[in-house]
Parts: structure tokens; sequence; C-alpha cells
């Protein structure tokens, strides 16, 4: 007998990783011939497959050498979001991006990729750190924007009505730089019994990004417009240490600069 020995195993491995009517042997010659480099290559991973002394990844025991339209892929990083709902990057900032650099989606473009590589049995992951935080201003609409977070429930929703290849629902991770203003929303997120936390993430994975200065590096942009906000205007008024960080600005040209930010609270 080949393959797990345990029953259950053996089911969860038949219903993920196999055909119809595949066994596991069958299914460690297709995947071997699939991988290998030479007749004796095959030889060898086959013989160290069965005897499962190694076992190729999941998508790769499931789609390869198969008729199945998937990836062999576990895990992606969805592109840069770009801080527009549907509109995406203007024709100035495609221009302005440097050789070999892929324009920003926007956040329901985002979703429509998720939702394709999902479907095909990959794991995808979002850098929410380049949308704006909660209470800055949206000018088009005239209002203000709940921050990164009040997107995470579109991307569960698609994770949710995705139907994976290989019997299983998609898989999530969302980052969030550590110099993000919503940074405490984020780190609370997934405390859903909390009655002020609105959102569920109990099907992301949440993974803090450190920044690359000991100082904050939030977009330039950003802080503009958030500092006409009343509130936070504020709070920067009473604030008693300034620090100077590098920011990224806006525009390409220019390169960073040097800006004096007002230190309005330390975590930990």
């Amino acid at each position: 007998m080949y393959g797990p020995t345990n029953p259950d195993c053996d089911l969860v491995h038949a219903e993920k990783y196999r055909g119809d009517n595949e066994n596991f042997r069958e299914a460690a010659n297709r995947w071997s011939g699939f991988l290998q480099d030479g007749h004796e290559h095959y030889m060898t991973f086959r013989e160290i497959s069965i005897d499962q002394r190694f076992m190729p990844p999941g998508r790769v025991q499931a789609g390869a050498g198969s008729l199945k339209n998937v990836t062999l892929y576990n895990c992606f990083v969805m592109a840069t979001i770009h801080d527009s709902f549907t509109d995406g990057p203007t024709e100035e900032e495609i221009a302005a991006l440097g050789a070999g650099q892929h324009p920003p989606l926007s956040i329901m473009d985002t979703a429509k990729n998720a939702a394709i590589t999902m479907r095909q049995g990959g794991g995808v992951g979002y850098d929410i750190s380049s949308l704006r935080p909660s209470g800055d201003i949206i000018r088009g609409v005239q209002s203000t924007t709940d921050g990164p977070l009040a997107f995470a429930p579109i991307y569960d929703a698609v994770c949710r009505a995705t139907s994976s290849a290989g019997n299983r629902r998609g898989a999530q991770m969302l980052v969030m730089r550590i110099d993000h203003p919503d940074i405490e929303a984020f780190i609370r997120a997934k405390q859903v019994l909390d009655d002020n936390i609105p959102w569920d993430m109990r099907r992301f994975a949440a993974s803090i990004c450190p920044s690359q200065s000991p100082t904050s590096s939030w977009n330039a942009s950003l802080l503009a417009s958030r500092s006409r906000s009343s509130s936070v205007g504020a709070c920067i008024a009473r604030s008693t240490r300034t620090l100077c960080g590098t920011w990224s600005c806006v525009e390409p040209t220019t390169g960073p600069s040097r800006v004096s930010c007002s230190l309005t609270r330390s975590i930990g």
C-alpha cells in the first residue's frame, strides 16, 4: 500500500491532491513525470514520493501533469494597490514608473485579480499600506475615508465566494507597514469579540511590515491632506515632540525630502 496509512489523512489527500479515481501511486507517477529532467531523475523522484520521504508542495501535487487549468504556485503577492476605488493610476503616474515597474491597480481591480488567482488555487497577499488612513479626505466625493481596513470585507467576500481548485477556499494575507497611521486598528482587527472592531478578518492572516527607517516615513501627500482635518490638527497642536523623517514625495522627479513631523503618540 502506498500513501498515507491513516484513513482520514488518505481521504484528505484524495480530495485535495488527486484526480478522479486516481490512487496515491498514480498521483506520484503524474507529478514525478511532470517534474523530471530525465528517466533517472524520474525514477528517483518517484521513489521518494511514493515512500513519502519527500513531498512536493500541495499545488504541485494537485496540478502538475494534470489537465486542470491551475497554478503550481502556492502564494502570490498582489500588485501595489492604487489609492482609488475603481479608477487606477493616471497616465502621468504610469509614465513616471521606472523600467520593470508594474502599474498599481485600483482596489476593485485588485479584487478581480485576487479572484482569478484564488480560483486557480493560489493564495494571495495584499499590502494595504498604500491606502490613505481613516479620516483622510476624498476630494472627488467631498467625504472622508474609513481607511484601509474598510476594504478588507471586499476581499473577504471575494475569498468566500470563490471556490478554489482542489476543493478548498482561498487563503489571504493582509500586510500593513508599522508606520501607517491606522496600524493600531490593524493590530486589533482580529479581536472579533470586541464590539469596537467592525471588520471581520478571521479569514486573513495579518502581518506587520517593519519600516526601513528608524523614523516614520509615511507618504507626504497623505500627511499633508490629513493635517487639514481639524481633529488631527488638534492632535498635532498638542504634540510635545517633533522628528525629521524622510518622506516619499508624490512627484517622482523630486525624490525623497526631509519633512518635520509631529510625533503624536508612541506605541510599545
